[in-house]
């Protein structure tokens, strides 16, 4: 069973160039009483991404692939290499070096609400 999930998931994955899993992840809440974002809960979870320079994908702890087109925004002074999905919904940020990705949703008035850290990251194929 393990090994069929294993195929089902390289395939589903098949057109990307690299497949990374995190190993833990943290949730963000902005709090606009402090001009910050707020850690609300960190796990320990594998969570699997790929990407290309066109599109981005991801699996949810339900299975589910959700799969974005993504325009570059910038290369932030940090090293941080910044996205937006199709529609604005997502700001997708990754910093391979740092080991590090984040989302970030829920925007109101250019001002994203959560975020979601992705840490502990390999390249697994």
């Amino acid at each position: 069973m393990k090994k069929l999930l294993v195929l089902l998931m390289t395939t589903a994955f098949a057109n990307a160039q690299d497949i990374y899993e995190s190993k833990h992840s943290e949730y963000y809440q902005y709090n606009y009483e402090i001009s910050q974002y707020e850690s609300i809960e960190k796990v320990w979870t594998n969570t699997r991404f790929s990407y290309t320079r066109e599109i981005f994908e991801i699996e949810l702890d339900s299975g589910k692939i959700i799969k974005m087109w993504w325009a570059y925004e910038e290369t932030t002074s940090h090293g941080w290499e910044c996205y937006y999905t199709e529609g604005d919904h997502f700001k997708i940020c990754l910093n391979l070096a740092a080991n590090e990705l984040t989302i970030f949703t829920g925007s109101i008035d250019n001002m994203f609400r959560r975020a979601w850290t992705l840490s502990h990251i390999e390249k697994i194929n």
